[in-house]
């Protein structure tokens, strides 16, 4: 029987090896075929036990099979399901370093274009144009698109006239602003000269584009004084460079203000309202104002570059008077200004407008005394402190003065 569990199981060769068979050799044909079924009917009962093992062998085996490629496949989808999350986590990291350094790099690019640009002066251009073109206006049907669209053609054409005059400032002063400002872009080296010049040359000619497709000659006339004076005030040739006189720089500050704010106030009036230039008293205020604070804006702010000037040779009122002289001749105009504007209010045909242009004027009069009081004018920090609130008197001004009726 082991012999038949192991798979070597011998064919008996006669029928004598199997008992009760052995005695049937003499019987009759019929007799022989019984004998044979009953011999094949015994051999596969012997031969059963060994299909069987072998079977059951082969199913342990498929079994066993089956498991590996099993095991196998999970292994595999294990590992390519751990490589799927680490790519997936990469990239995700990838993706979120990736937007943080493109965000870093687009505000470096509006900060370094912020320090070159200085829109906290082209705040007073919005003043004046605002200013002339709420003194155009007499009803508030005066209020209408075309009105609106008319002021911001200007704000817009005059915006890269100003980008144009404070670059070619920079690009002159490069040298002087490595001491008194090293950190505007072209005194650091943040902006190349080349980088300054394209800037300055796409401003240009898109201000006078905009010009042009507007076709109004009043805003023309304002875009190409603001071109003429930002170009000799600053350009360092034969018979330009008028900063290097307080007189002539004087005159540049006034032309950058009196005739464009005209210019304006024309633009308005007439191309977009249609209606014939006319000297109102808000007008004339206006002028005025504009005017005083345009020297004083131009006094003023020279006494923080007072060390960079002397060394480059520039002589202004500040190098020659003094940072104190000065400093009281701009107070001493701002007084008069506000007096000045205090006198015209009280002759307002409306209360209200009285009691607003004249309370205003006095408030501001009263707060530019105490501020002027507290200043150390030794702390660069003080004086440009002071220097940008010169800059929201002005912006205060044109809210009060279109106020005079």
């Amino acid at each position: 029987m082991e012999s038949l569990l192991t798979g070597s199981l011998a064919k008996p060769t006669s029928f004598s090896c199997y008992p009760g068979i052995a005695g049937l050799r003499s019987t009759s044909h019929g007799a022989r075929i019984l004998q044979c079924k009953q011999r094949e009917n015994i051999e596969k009962q012997l031969m059963e036990p060994e299909i069987l093992h072998k079977n059951l062998q082969m199913s342990s085996q498929n079994v066993r099979i089956s498991n590996n490629i099993v095991k196998s496949s999970s292994l595999i989808s294990r590992k390519g399901s751990d490589s799927f999350l680490a790519n997936s986590a990469l990239n995700t990291s990838y993706e979120s370093e990736s937007s943080k350094s493109l965000l870093k790099t687009i505000q470096e690019t509006y900060d370094v274009f912020y320090r070159f640009v200085r829109p906290y002066a082209f705040v007073g251009d919005i003043s004046s144009i605002l200013t002339v073109s709420l003194i155009a206006v007499k009803s508030l049907s005066d209020f209408s698109p075309m009105f609106l669209t008319g002021m911001f053609q200007v704000m817009a054409a005059v915006f890269f006239m100003y980008i144009y005059y404070v670059g070619i400032n920079q690009v002159a002063d490069v040298e002087i602003d490595k001491v008194n400002k090293p950190y505007l872009p072209l005194a650091s080296g943040e902006y190349s000269m080349k980088t300054a010049w394209i800037i300055i040359s796409l401003s240009a000619i898109v201000s006078f584009g905009i010009s042009w497709s507007v076709g109004s000659l009043p805003l023309f006339c304002g875009l190409l004084t603001l071109f003429v004076f930002g170009t000799i005030y600053s350009v360092d040739l034969p018979y330009l460079r008028w900063k290097k006189s307080a007189l002539l720089a004087g005159v540049c500050t006034l032309a950058f203000r009196v005739p464009t704010q005209l210019t304006y106030y024309w633009h308005m009036q007439s191309f977009v309202l249609g209606r014939p230039v006319v000297a109102t008293k808000p007008i004339t205020l206006a002028l005025a104002m504009t005017s005083l604070f345009s020297i004083v804006i131009a006094l003023f702010k020279d006494i923080p570059d007072i060390p960079g000037d002397k060394l480059h040779g520039v002589k202004s009122l500040a190098v020659r008077l003094g940072q104190k002289t000065v400093f009281g001749i701009c107070i001493a105009l701002l007084q008069i200004g506000y007096l000045s504007s205090i006198a015209v209010g009280l002759t307002a045909s409306q209360n209200w407008s009285k009691a607003i242009t004249v309370g205003g004027h006095m408030f501001l009069a009263l707060l530019t005394w105490i501020r002027a009081k507290s200043i150390d004018l030794e702390k660069k920090e003080d004086t440009s402190s002071f220097y940008q609130f010169i800059w929201q008197l002005l912006h205060a001004e044109a809210l009060l003065i279109p106020l005079i009726r």
